[in-house]
C-alpha cells in the first residue's frame, strides 16, 4: 500500500463519516511525522541520522457497527509509513454487552499491555509526539486473537475497570534483525481505577512462548555435534569431568532457545490531572523470560506538562535497562580446560565456539532520554507537535529532533 492509497483511505473515511447513519460509527486518524538523530552514525530505536518523514506517519480507519442493542462489530485498519504503508488489520472483533457493567469481546484485539494500548496509534489522543520508546518500544506485538471480558462499575467517586483475556498469537516478527516465527499463548489481567483527577493502572500478563529463529539452527547443530563427540570421548576414556561438561554442552541449545519457555510482563502507571494548567504522568514496565537468550528488561518514564491556552509544554525522563543472560558458554569453557591437556586443537575449537555462543547474547544496555516537547492545538481535531530528546546510551550521547501533525476525523 503506497502513500497515495493511504491518502485515499483518509478521504474514504471522511466520505463515510459524512453519510453514515445511526447504526454506523466511522472514525479515522492520521499522523504525518518523523525525525532524525543529530549525530552521524547513531540510532535511536527506529530513527537514524537521515531525516525520514514517514518514520512516525500512520493512517487508520475504524468502523463500529451496531448489530443489535447488545451486539456490535468493530474493525480497524492501520497503515504505517515505517512499514512501507502496508495495511494491517489491528482490530476485528464482536462485542456482546449483556449489561451496563459487562462486555465480552472476541476476535482480533489490541494487546492491553499499556495505559495507551487502546489508542496507541492515535497520536492526537496523547500529549507526546510519540509515547516514550523506552517503555512502549519494548514489545513488537500489538494485537492478539482471542477473547476478553471487561467489567466496569462506579464505587463512590471512583470508576473501576477490570479486563481479563485469553489469546493466541502466531506472527512472523523481526527479532534482532532475523525473521522469527512467533507463537504465543497468553492470559492477563489489567485493572484501572480513576476519579476526577487521578488514574491508576496495573496489569500482569503471562505467556507460553515459542519463537523460532532459523539463523540459530546452524549454531545449535554445531554445539550438539561437539557435545556428542565429547560425551563419547569422555565415556570411552573414563573422564567423568569431561562427561559432565559434554552433558552441559548438549543442554546449551535448550537453554538458549526461546521455545517452550514462559514469559511474564508487568506494568503499572498513573496520571494526575486536575484539569488545570499542569499534569504529571508516568509508567513502568518489565518483561522476564525463562532462561533463554532474551534478556530481562525494565523501562519507565515520568512526564510533567504545562498547559497555556492551545499550547502544551512537556518534559519527559525515560529509562530502558537490559540485563543480559550470561553463562551459556560455561560448559564449553570447562570442556576446553580439560581438552587442553589432551588435544589442544579441540580445545581451541571449543574456545572459538564459546566466543560464538557469547556473541549471540544481548549485551547489557541502559538508555536514558530527556525530552522537551511542545504541542499546539492549532485547529479543532488537529495538533502540531515538536520534540527534542537527548539520549545517553552509556556508549554515546546524542540529540533526536522530531516533528509531527496529528488529526482525527
Amino acid at each position: 500500500m503506497n502513500r497515495y492509497a493511504a491518502i485515499g483511505l483518509v478521504l474514504l473515511g471522511l466520505a463515510f463519516s459524512a453519510s453514515a447513519d445511526e447504526k454506523w460509527d466511522i472514525n479515522g486518524f492520521a499522523t504525518v511525522g518523523g525525525g532524525y538523530v543529530l549525530d552521524d552514525g547513531e540510532t535511536y530505536y527506529d530513527l537514524d541520522d537521515s531525516f525520514n518523514l514517514e518514520a512516525d506517519s500512520t493512517v487508520g480507519l475504524q468502523i463500529d457497527l451496531e448489530l443489535t442493542d447488545k451486539l456490535s462489530a468493530t474493525v480497524q485498519g492501520v497503515a504505517r509509513g515505517g512499514d512501507d504503508w502496508e495495511p494491517e488489520l489491528e482490530w476485528a472483533y464482536l462485542t456482546y454487552q449483556p449489561s451496563s457493567h459487562w462486555k465480552i469481546r472476541a476476535g482480533r484485539l489490541r494487546q492491553p499491555f499499556y495505559m495507551l494500548s487502546d489508542y496507541l496509534e492515535v497520536g492526537y489522543a496523547y500529549p507526546w509526539l510519540r509515547p516514550p520508546k523506552e517503555v512502549y518500544g519494548r514489545l513488537p506485538i500489538s494485537w492478539f486473537e482471542g477473547v476478553d471480558v471487561i467489567y466496569t462499575r462506579s464505587i463512590g467517586a471512583w470508576d473501576l475497570q477490570a479486563q481479563a483475556y485469553y489469546a493466541e498469537t502466531d506472527q512472523l516478527l523481526d527479532f534482532a534483525g532475523q525473521a522469527a516465527d512467533t507463537e504465543l499463548e497468553q492470559a492477563g489481567l489489567a485493572l484501572t481505577l480513576s476519579n476526577d483527577w487521578l488514574t491508576l493502572r496495573g496489569s500482569y500478563h503471562h505467556s507460553d512462548t515459542n519463537i523460532y529463529i532459523p539463523a540459530l539452527e546452524p549454531l545449535f547443530g554445531a554445539i550438539l555435534q561437539v557435545g556428542s563427540g565429547l560425551l563419547q570421548a569422555g565415556t570411552q576414556l573414563g573422564i567423568p569431568p569431561l562427561v559432565d561438561a559434554a552433558n552441559g554442552i548438549l543442554g546449551i541449545p535448550a537453554e538458549m532457545a526461546i521455545t517452550d519457555k514462559s514469559a511474564s510482563f508487568i506494568e503499572a502507571g498513573f496520571i494526575v490531572d486536575r484539569g488545570e494548567n499542569w499534569f504529571v504522568r508516568g509508567e513502568w514496565a518489565g518483561v522476564n523470560y525463562d532462561r533463554s537468550i532474551i534478556p530481562e528488561s525494565t523501562g519507565y518514564y515520568a512526564t510533567a506538562g504545562l498547559r497555556d491556552r492551545n499550547f502544551t509544554y512537556l518534559l519527559t525522563y525515560a529509562s530502558d535497562t537490559t540485563d543480559p543472560r550470561t553463562g551459556f558458554s560455561d560448559p564449553l569453557v570447562s570442556a576446553s580446560a580439560i581438552m587442553a591437556q589432551i588435544d589442544p586443537v579441540t580445545a581451541a575449537t571449543l574456545d572459538a565456539l564459546a566466543l560464538v555462543v557469547d556473541s549471540t547474547t544481548f549485551p547489557p544496555a541502559e538508555i536514558e532520554t530527556w525530552t522537551l516537547g511542545v504541542r499546539w492545538d492549532f485547529m479543532d481535531s488537529m495538533a502540531f507537535k515538536a520534540e527534542y530528546g537527548y539520549t545517553d546510551t552509556g556508549l554515546a550521547k546524542f540529540g533526536v529532533a522530531s516533528i509531527a501533525v496529528d488529526l482525527v476525523f
